[in-house]
């Protein structure tokens, strides 16, 4: 459990792959909480700020939250690195609702680009797939001329439902916001998708770039 502002993290700044994260727990992993106003969230995340890419992230256990404004992501900042790869294999995924007190922090899985360097693909593998109350699954890429990466769902039942109270939407997605890069694509095979109350399954492009491509099965 990694709450009230515990972080994992791996940080590249210089040419090599950053060093990965891998974690297997029989039970659980469980992202919560922040400490005193906001000033840091519970996360694991990976990422660069130079050349080298980010290490990529691998979680396996049978439930897997992250909840309450706290993350689990790869991102590049503004080097020409990539972000890492993130793959989560877990029975059952939830990414639920916002920082207390912070509506606007989401909480988030997924790759993030905000430099030259391409944000990296996501693969989930999951019996439950449940992304609510503002919760965020995908892969982004925001002021930046590299490109969102794609984002791969394999879940037999998938829910994405609600929005924050200042109107976050609960989103799986791909997509590019302000800049030159592309969104990547969004692919799906599940047994059932339920998308209510606000929820989004999307990709798209705020920029230059272009919105990528939506293939559900």
């Amino acid at each position: 459990d990694l709450t009230d502002g515990a972080v994992v993290w791996s940080q590249n700044r210089g040419l090599s792959h950053a060093g990965d994260i891998q974690i297997n727990a029989s039970e659980r992993l469980s992202l919560s909480g922040q400490i005193t106003q906001g000033a840091m969230l519970s996360s694991m995340k990976s990422s660069t700020l130079g050349s080298g890419t980010a290490g990529n992230i691998e979680i396996n256990t049978p439930s897997l939250t992250v909840a309450s404004g706290s993350s689990l992501g790869s991102r590049t900042f503004v080097g020409k690195g990539a972000s890492g790869l993130v793959n989560i294999d877990a029975q059952q995924l939830l990414v639920d609702g916002y920082a207390a007190g912070f509506p606007q922090i989401f909480s988030r899985v997924g790759s993030f680009t905000g430099g030259e360097g391409n944000a990296s693909q996501v693969f989930i593998n999951t019996d439950r797939l449940t992304s609510t109350n503002g919760g965020y699954l995908g892969s982004t890429s925001v002021l930046a001329d590299g490109n969102g990466g794609d984002v791969n769902v394999v879940a037999k039942d998938i829910y994405v439902a609600g929005a924050t109270p200042t109107g976050e939407l609960s989103l799986l997605t791909s997509s590019s916001i302000a800049g030159g890069g592309n969104s990547g694509n969004l692919n799906i095979v599940t047994d059932r998708l339920s998308v209510l109350d606000s929820g989004s399954v999307l990709t798209s492009s705020f920029s230059d770039g272009a919105a990528g491509m939506i293939d559900i099965t």
